[in-house]
């Protein structure tokens, strides 16, 4: 069966979803952080208080570009003919440097600060496993649903 076409709703919706997954992630972040790492992020300016509307616009603009990445990689509109390894590597790779840009940009972290990019790279791994864990599980429930509904089509015309 083929895949319907992506359409602008479909970008906006996968675009907020992220986003509001992402402001999940740094909620939490901010609850286990509080004022610690207020003085060196710009994403935690406000301590234990929350996230700053500047430090949304920025995850907003964040995860628009990741959606894009997504729809770019793995739809066919551009790319017809890469594996899914590729496509998952190219968006990685397009998606941690975007990553590195707003973090000097925004002055999300010191770019000198050793532990900062270690934390970092460890919530980034972390997230991505939990994102793959998740996209893999809702792939299995959806072959499922396919593989049950095809049978039931195979048994009523019997």
């Amino acid at each position: 069966m083929m895949e319907r076409p992506k359409t602008f709703f479909d970008y906006i919706a996968q675009t907020l979803m992220t986003f509001g997954l992402t402001v999940a992630v740094f909620l939490l972040l901010t609850l286990f952080l509080g004022n610690a790492a207020q003085e060196v992020s710009t994403l935690f300016s406000l301590g234990e208080k929350g996230v700053s509307v500047a430090s949304l616009a920025q995850l907003l603009l964040l995860c628009a570009c990741i959606v894009f990445f997504r729809f770019l990689f793995f739809t066919e509109t551009i790319i017809r003919k890469a594996g899914v390894a590729a496509r998952t590597v190219a968006m990685l790779f397009c998606t941690v440097v975007l990553i590195l840009l707003f973090v000097i940009a925004f002055r999300w972290f010191p770019a000198k600060m050793p532990l900062a990019w270690v934390s970092f790279g460890v919530c980034f791994v972390v997230c991505f496993l939990l994102g793959a864990l998740v996209s893999s599980c809702k792939e299995r429930l959806e072959n499922r649903k396919m593989a049950d509904a095809l049978e039931k089509m195979k048994n009523s015309g019997k």
